[in-house]
């Protein structure tokens, strides 16, 4: 998808308008996750889960508008600032935390939680409000083949942070989603990753490698 900053005639606000890239138009499959993304993010109404507000299509073009999150992204904050105090990285999880119970109580699996998914926001007393975003990888995990088998696509997700059962194609649930947000966590605390590399290597290292505890020298031990 491409998403614009735009200006709701009716509302007369502004919003985040999703649309399918010109690219994709003619994909099938693309349409299908676009719209299973719509309509996934619609059903959840919560503090740190970026809202839905309308999906409609013309001429064969689907969209929808989202509420406008104005801030940035994990990803972007460390990139810029680096590695985010240790009380303010704990309380972005609990908030993601808070944001997979509300998506896990719908039966979804994100599949994708990642720096780049998490928004931040600042309040008008300072306090930071994150979100997450990009529902274009959700699974019901209530689908079921016709065999009763979960359905499976191959290798879904982002490699740098997906769980070994991603790699492995086999079933998610919300323990996946949970595996992401502590790579998330500890490339907060740290602005590296604990295991990187290409999609193998980064697979393989999480079966047989250790964890790479010496970047989080200056970390409480509890933590």
């Amino acid at each position: 998808g491409v998403t614009y900053k735009a200006f709701d005639t009716n509302l007369r606000c502004q919003v985040a308008l999703k649309v399918i890239h010109p690219r994709y138009l003619a994909d099938e499959s693309s349409r299908a996750r676009f719209l299973s993304e719509a309509r996934a993010a619609a059903q959840l109404r919560h503090r740190n889960i970026a809202s839905v507000f309308h999906l409609g299509s013309k001429r064969d073009e689907y969209f929808y508008a989202m509420e406008l999150v104005e801030g940035q992204t994990i990803e972007e904050w460390v990139h810029h600032k680096g590695p985010i105090d240790c009380p303010i990285a704990l309380d972005i999880a609990l908030q993601i935390t808070r944001a997979l119970t509300a998506t896990g109580t719908r039966q979804f699996v994100h599949r994708d939680v990642k720096p780049s998914n998490i928004m931040l926001c600042s309040e008008a007393d300072g306090a930071i409000v994150a979100k997450l975003i990009d529902f274009g990888l959700v699974r019901d995990i209530t689908d079921q083949s016709a065999s009763g088998s979960p359905v499976r696509t191959g290798f879904i997700g982002t490699p740098d942070f997906a769980s070994p059962e991603q790699f492995a194609d086999k079933a998610t649930d919300a323990r996946s989603d949970i595996f992401s947000l502590g790579v998330t966590l500890w490339f907060m605390l740290t602005g590296n990753l604990p295991f990187d590399g290409t999609r193998e290597e980064i697979r393989q290292k999480q079966l047989s490698g250790g964890l790479p505890i010496e970047q989080l020298k200056g970390i409480p031990r509890t933590v």
